[in-house]
């Protein structure tokens, strides 16, 4: 049976090696503060419920809580996925899984992190002004393999039928909203440098 001290541990040792993917080499002292260590380096939480092929769309490593056949939980890092096995990281172990395997002790609970755009606060919605939309605009545009000019600080019509247009070629909801699965999306669009779980020549 697991204990409360290993179930910590191995959340304190999945977000350690989800820090350590973004650069970060903070030491995880608190568990349930991991997301306010994030945002002290320009990063949000994303907590979810889903399945791995939601993951792999999203394509950033993340923290999986999983259940023992005895159903106790644990915590792993997933850090690499293909079409039929997964790499996580236990306890400072790394492990190669199928898929099946995972989703047998998985009901879709996950955590990842991603890049804040400058300026950015909440959700974007229509008729909003700032910087954020400015970093909207240009990621856009280059996402469209445009050269970037006139960039629009305010969330009008036109970049609303755009944003629709690229949720659309995702897989997202076309509501127009500029939320963290968004962001997620253009960020792989315009090849920023974050991590992943497949890399693009395996995509």
């Amino acid at each position: 049976m697991l204990d409360e001290k290993i179930v910590r541990e191995s959340k304190g040792s999945a977000y350690k090696t989800l820090f350590e993917k973004w650069g970060i080499t903070d030491d995880i002292q608190k568990t349930g503060k991991e997301c306010l260590q994030a945002k002290k380096h320009g990063l949000y939480c994303m907590n979810g419920l889903g399945n791995l092929q939601k993951i792999r769309r999203l394509n950033r490593p993340a923290v999986l809580k999983l259940f023992s056949k005895e159903n106790e939980v644990f915590y792993a890092a997933l850090t690499s996925i293909d079409s039929d096995n997964a790499v996580i990281h236990v306890d400072g172990r790394t492990i190669t899984l199928s898929v099946e395997d995972i989703e047998k002790h998985w009901f879709g609970e996950y955590t990842l992190l991603w890049k804040v755009p400058p300026g950015y606060r909440r959700n974007i919605y229509p008729g909003y002004r700032g910087q954020a939309v400015k970093w909207l605009h240009e990621q856009l545009e280059i996402a469209q393999g445009l050269t970037i000019q006139n960039v629009k600080d305010i969330y009008n019509r036109e970049l609303v039928r755009q944003v629709k247009k690229f949720q659309l070629t995702q897989g997202l909801l076309p509501d127009g909203v500029v939320g963290p699965q968004t962001i997620i999306h253009l960020n792989n669009a315009t090849s920023s440098r974050e991590p992943v779980l497949v890399k693009e020549e395996e995509r």
